[in-house]
C-alpha cells in the first residue's frame, strides 16, 4: 500500500513538472511563431489576420528582405560577430581556466576574484569607462571594436564554469 502511494505520488509530480514545463515553453515558442507567420502577411493584414497560418502567404516579403533591405549583409554581419566573439571567449577562457585550474602563481587566488568581481559591476556601469578606452585606442566604429568589449563580457562567466569543470576532472 504504501509502495503504491509513493508511486502515484512521483507520477502527479512528474506530470506537474512536465506540464509547467511544456507550457512555458509554449509562451517562449509562441511569439517565434507569431513572428514567422507575421512575415509571410501584408502590413495590413499583420493586425487583421491574427492566424498562426497565414490564409494568402506572402513568400515575396522574404525576396524584398534579401534584395532591397540588405538582409544578406546583416545576416553576414551577424555571423561574422557572433563567431569572432564566441572563438574569442572559448579560446581565452579555456586557456585561463586551465591556468586557473591546474598551474600554481603568485596571485592566482587574488587575479580569480576580481576576474569573477567583475561579474557583480553592471553593463551600463562600464559605459563611461569603455568608451573612454575605445577613444583611447582608436576603435571606435570599427569591427574590433565591438568584438573585444563582446568577449570581455563574456570572459568571467566563461572562466568560473569551465574553471569548475577542470577542477573536476
Amino acid at each position: 500500500m504504501q509502495n503504491i502511494y509513493y508511486k502515484v505520488k512521483s507520477a502527479f509530480r512528474s506530470t506537474l513538472f512536465h506540464t509547467i514545463c511544456l507550457s512555458v515553453a509554449a509562451l517562449c515558442i509562441f511569439p517565434l511563431l507569431w513572428a514567422l507567420a507575421s512575415s509571410l502577411k501584408t502590413q495590413e493584414t499583420i493586425f487583421q489576420d491574427f492566424s498562426l497560418f497565414p490564409a494568402h502567404p506572402q513568400w515575396q516579403n522574404y525576396i524584398l528582405a534579401w534584395t532591397q533591405g540588405n538582409f544578406g549583409l546583416y545576416l553576414m554581419n551577424s555571423v561574422l560577430y557572433t563567431v569572432s566573439v564566441v572563438v574569442g571567449v572559448v579560446l581565452i577562457s579555456s586557456l585561463a581556466s586551465y591556468a586557473f585550474s591546474r598551474l600554481q602563481f603568485p596571485g592566482k587566488n587574488i587575479i580569480f576574484i576580481l576576474l569573477i568581481a567583475q561579474m557583480m559591476i553592471p553593463v551600463p556601469g562600464a559605459f563611461v569607462a569603455l568608451y573612454v578606452l575605445l577613444v583611447k585606442m582608436n576603435l571606435i566604429n570599427t569591427r574590433l571594436g565591438y568584438i573585444l568589449p563582446q568577449i570581455n563580457g563574456g570572459l568571467a562567466l566563461s572562466v568560473f564554469l569551465l574553471k569548475t569543470f577542470f577542477d573536476k576532472l
